[in-house]
């Protein structure tokens, strides 16, 4: 049998995670730029303080916001991580608790499936009408969608009723969704008060359901 060293089986662990996330959508472009140091302590507690308590039952999202190019995708791509990780480990260890060099406990009674989906507005109302596209099915049943660049302003009305209809129907479900978004939490109260806007909104500010993340700090994209 092959003695693997420390550095070797941490490597094999790595690529293992990153096929994981490949398969449920997360972009190559994020994928072969994400790194654990560009989310900053604060964050990285926070996300593992969610992760550890997170339970299939409870349907509770999570609303990252901030300006442009502050980190709100990385983070959300941390988040996958974490879970992705705690999976992998359940399914091979048989004990019933663990805590992890991060210091993510994880319990088996807790959320440990792999039943997790990556997809930006663009690619959900792409799907939205292929009633034949896997991805369809998946954006309305996955346990958790991430949800990236959620965004409804200057819509047409087919692409505001298709995500309406998508966040609707998870919110009902008990589904969770993660999002990230631009718009600020005073941008989301402004645009309440049009009628047109104002169920969706009432969801996003719903704080038994998301719970609200701002990602702040110097861009994290390249300036040309």
């Amino acid at each position: 049998m092959q003695n693997l060293s420390p550095a070797s089986i941490m490597m094999n662990k790595t690529a293992k995670l990153k096929k994981l996330a490949q398969d449920r959508g997360l972009p190559e472009e994020i994928l072969g730029k994400f790194k654990k140091g560009l989310i900053p302590e604060c964050l990285r507690n926070k996300a593992i303080d969610y992760v550890t308590s997170f339970k299939r039952t409870e349907g509770k999202g999570m609303l990252i916001y901030g300006d442009v190019g502050a980190g709100k995708t990385y983070f959300m791509a941390y988040l996958l991580f974490l879970f992705l990780d705690r999976a992998v480990y359940l399914q091979e260890n048989e004990d019933p608790y663990y805590e992890t060099e991060h210091g993510l406990v994880v319990r088996k009674d807790y959320f440990y499936d792999f039943d997790f989906f990556w997809a930006d507005s663009r690619l959900i109302l792409e799907c939205y009408h292929d009633y034949e596209s896997d991805n369809r099915q998946k954006i309305f049943k996955k346990k958790v969608l991430l949800w990236d660049e959620f965004d409804v302003e200057k819509r047409t009305d087919w692409e505001f009723k298709a995500l309406d209809d998508v966040l609707l129907h998870r919110y009902n479900a008990g589904l969770t969704t993660i999002i990230t978004t631009n718009l600020s939490i005073k941008d989301l109260r402004e645009m309440r008060e049009e009628p047109i806007y104002r169920r969706m909104m009432d969801r996003l500010l719903d704080q038994d359901r998301f719970i609200r993340v701002l990602v702040k700090g110097e861009t994290k994209r390249r300036i040309r």
